[in-house]
């Protein structure tokens, strides 16, 4: 019987230590996947939005955000800010909501690469009448 119960603590002190092995690996392999796919998807943004190519994946981003606040006016309606939005990249409404006093906004990320972490997320605020107000670009390192 204590044999049985020694197998047992054994199996889960293997299953843990290859546990803790798996998840060891899996974030520095993220990063190197993240790294290979910046290195393929930035280029092609920056090329077909006239933007200076870097693969610092902040500085990219900040490069994409100031296009398109160039290219938003302050006349235009949701809908048209999602269109400017989406001849940059493909774009995915995350969120929406509508705020009581002051206008709504929208979270929206533009889908630069097949990984979110080279993805770019604005958040777009719009007065009560659905005009464009002002467009934030999120920061999530």
């Amino acid at each position: 019987m204590a044999s049985i119960e020694k197998k047992k603590t054994k199996n889960w002190i293997y299953a843990l230590i290859g546990f803790a092995f798996l998840c060891i690996g899996i974030f520095p392999l993220y990063n190197i996947v993240a790294n290979i796919e910046r290195n393929v998807c930035y280029p092609k943004v920056a090329q077909s939005q006239n933007i200076p190519t870097t693969f610092d994946r902040l500085i990219m981003k900040e490069e994409i955000y100031a296009k398109a606040k160039s290219l938003i006016s302050s006349e235009m309606n949701r809908n048209d800010v999602l269109t400017v939005l989406e001849t940059m990249a493909p774009i995915a409404v995350i969120h929406s909501e509508d705020r009581v006093v002051d206008g709504s906004y929208d979270t929206i990320e533009l889908d630069i690469c097949y990984l979110p972490i080279n993805n770019v997320l604005f958040l777009v605020f719009y007065t009560n009448d659905g005009i464009f107000e002002e467009i934030r670009l999120i920061i999530e390192d």
